[in-house]
């Protein structure tokens, strides 16, 4: 059999061309195979020395190779491409020249993040999209011309890529692939320039060219930005099913897709605020990075989302190890983010373990991120984001700036939130009622609003959490007909709604009527929180300073009766009695705990403050006579008798019991 004959070197080259440009259609369509094809072409061009050839092949390696998350030999990829800096090498065409730039520069957007020529392979780019080239060819280079303008908000040049590309989206041969990953990278950059009208009409728009045209890629990143969207509105349904909708759709074969299912995995978790969860999937991610050889930017993004779903468990040490670790992988635009996050650990670290610089430390953090303006500080771990929020307004650092924070984020309250936090809607009802609604005092004259106000006050007085809608209608309607009367508050809650202006204020489920505590602050909550927290010290270790901060907060907090001189109804007789009596018996209790460390003068105070709640309760009186003698202040005892005598006879027509006799009788020694 006679031996195979070698091909001439014209034929092979010109096999090596046919392999690239069919390696070159496969990655304008999506196709896994293009990666195999163009690194065979590479490989015969290489051997011929061809270096035109070489860095064409190389070029679209490394587009090929970012959208799909695949970055091995990257680095050498680059350095093949050395030859487009040169703006006189002889390009076949200036299609050629225009691959060679975009995938240089798809190498050095991730490494060679520093490198002096970026700016200037953006310009030639640029200049070329002026031209009528290779419209596929065109729709790559102005995605990754976006993703360099897009983290140095260059808004600009971002806003003049789309309108040369606008001009082709109805090109007949322009492929539904490359088309989709433009524009799904478009609506990134429309919404981060505050343009959500243009970021949902290209979605909808690669949406359907997805679905038309069965684009794995294009339906996964849309996944993916559905859970994303979730997180400001904290909608963990939509978040979970746009994850199950992720997780049917990823390619196990594809480890850039397993590696961005961690990553929402992870933010779901957050969201769920179930840390053990968010850290295991976080690891994942970072692990599946590693493999892929991702470059130090990408990295860098897996292991800040480690290190913060670290702060969900309180693992301070890891999660400042590996955001030092993220320092040396960013690029130099948001290394300073980095530091910043750094900086409010460490401060909120040192305030949670009682260090002596920790307000130091966070007012400076704090400082920092609002003379930057960083508004995604924490992006999308808003629990860890809002116990931040929480220090800053407790200690009264930058206010203004971490309120609008809140605000810009959504940041639901955690339980602890101060009273500063900015609650839509601010309500007092104990020493009177008023209502503020985003910092302006609600108007709430008028017959029409007389029945809404009614109802809020009953849903306050029943403790605001699902009340039986039943329930209400018995109480503010008591002679009406059941029907009658569930219309009746049908219409109530619709007004009540309206006069709020926050819809989502009062929540009707399953028969049941709440006020939402994510949008609504109630004095009674907060004064709740307050008494069981004192309780909770009390009866565990007890710190001497947090009591007395807590026992300063429940006498600010207490204003005076449940809705003060309303005339009261039978409905607001119960929930006046229970935080009177709830105010009473801490601050007794709080006296107790300051009488067994002899510390009267606190403990007086107090006793003083509940006998003006309750001057029947003759235990209270003993007690005040005996802090009065522990002081050697026998006449103040004396007088604190003869008023407990007095209010006895007047209010009950009863002597004191023996045991105040007793006492009195130890007075003057009798």
């Amino acid at each position: 059999m006679p031996a195979a004959r070698r091909k001439e070197p014209a034929a092979v080259h010109a096999d090596a061309l046919a392999r690239y440009r069919q390696g070159l259609g496969e990655s304008h369509r999506g196709e896994l195979k293009s990666l195999q094809t163009l690194n065979t072409a590479l490989e015969s061009f290489v051997a011929q020395g061809d270096a035109s050839g070489a860095g064409l092949c190389s070029a679209v390696l490394l587009i090929s190779g970012q959208v799909m998350g695949n970055y091995r030999r990257f680095p050498e990829h680059i350095a093949r491409l050395a030859i487009a800096r040169d703006p006189g090498f002889p390009w076949s065409d200036s299609d050629d020249e225009l691959v060679a730039l975009s995938g240089l520069l798809a190498g050095l957007i991730f490494f060679g993040t520093e490198d002096p020529f970026l700016e200037t392979c953006v310009e030639r780019i640029m200049a070329l999209l002026e031209l009528e080239l290779d419209v596929n060819v065109k729709y790559a280079a102005g995605r990754l011309v976006m993703y360099y303008s897009e983290p140095r908000e260059l808004r600009a040049l971002g806003q003049r890529v789309y309108s040369l590309m606008r001009q082709n989206l109805d090109h007949p041969d322009l492929s539904p692939y490359r088309l989709g990953q433009w524009l799904i990278f478009w609506s990134r950059c429309a919404r981060m320039a505050k343009e959500p009208r243009q970021a949902e009409v290209a979605e909808r728009q690669a949406r359907k060219l997805a679905d038309d045209h069965n684009l794995h890629d294009i339906l996964f990143w849309l996944t993916v930005i559905d859970v994303d969207r979730s997180l400001p509105e904290n909608n963990i349904a939509k978040a979970e099913r746009a994850c199950a909708a992720a997780e049917a759709i990823a390619d196990p074969a594809r480890l850039s897709e397993l590696m961005r299912l961690e990553f929402l995995k992870t933010k779901l978790a957050s969201m769920k605020a179930n840390g053990d969860q968010a850290v295991f999937h976080a690891a994942r991610a970072t692990k599946y990075a590693t493999e892929l050889e991702c470059p130090p930017p990408i990295r860098a993004v897996f292991v800040v989302n480690e290190a913060q779903a670290r702060l969900l468990i309180d693992d301070f040490a890891t999660a400042l190890r590996l955001l030092r670790q993220a320092v040396d992988m960013v690029p130099g635009h948001y290394v300073d983010e980095v530091r910043e996050m750094i900086a409010l650990v460490e401060a909120y670290q040192a305030m949670t373990v009682g260090q002596a610089d920790g307000r130091a430390l966070l007012a400076s953090a704090w400082a920092t991120t609002r003379e930057r303006q960083f508004y995604n500080i924490f992006d999308g771990f808003p629990a860890f984001c809002a116990r931040l929020c929480v220090l800053a307004l407790e200690h009264g650092i930058e206010v203004e700036f971490v309120r609008s924070l809140i605000e810009a984020h959504k940041l639901p309250p955690p339980a602890n939130a101060p009273e500063s936090w900015p609650w839509p809607i601010h309500v007092r009802a104990l020493g009177g009622f008023t209502v503020m609604q985003r910092g302006g005092p609600l108007a709430v004259e008028g017959k029409a609003q007389k029945k809404p106000m009614e109802l809020f006050k009953a849903l306050i007085a029943l403790g605001g959490f699902a009340v039986p809608k039943q329930k209400l209608q018995e109480m503010l309607w008591p002679d009406a007909e059941p029907a009658a009367a569930a219309a009746a508050l049908d219409v109530v809650i619709s007004r009540l709604r309206k006069l709020l202006g926050e819809p989502d204020a009062i929540r009707v489920e399953e028969g049941k009527i709440g006020i939402a505590a994510e949008r609504v602050w109630l004095d009674v909550w907060a004064f709740d929180r307050d008494v069981e927290a004192l309780q909770g010290m009390l009866h565990g270790q007890a710190d001497a300073s947090v009591i007395v901060s807590i026992g300063q907060r429940l006498l600010a907090r207490y204003g005076g009766p449940f809705l003060g001189n309303e005339a009261p109804q039978r409905w607001s007789l119960a929930a006046r009695d229970r935080w009177q009596n709830r105010f009473r018996r801490s601050l007794a209790d709080a006296g107790r705990y300051w009488e067994q460390r002899d510390d009267w003068p606190r403990a007086i105070a107090l006793y003083e403050r509940a006998l003006e709640e309750d001057s029947l309760a003759e235990e209270l009186y003993r007690r005040l006579m005996r802090g009065y003698l522990a002081r050697g202040e026998p006449a103040e005892a004396a007088r604190v008798y003869r008023r407990c005598r007095d209010m006895l006879s007047v209010q009950l027509g009863i002597a004191p019991s023996a045991d105040t006799e007793a006492l009195f009788k130890t007075i003057y020694g009798s």
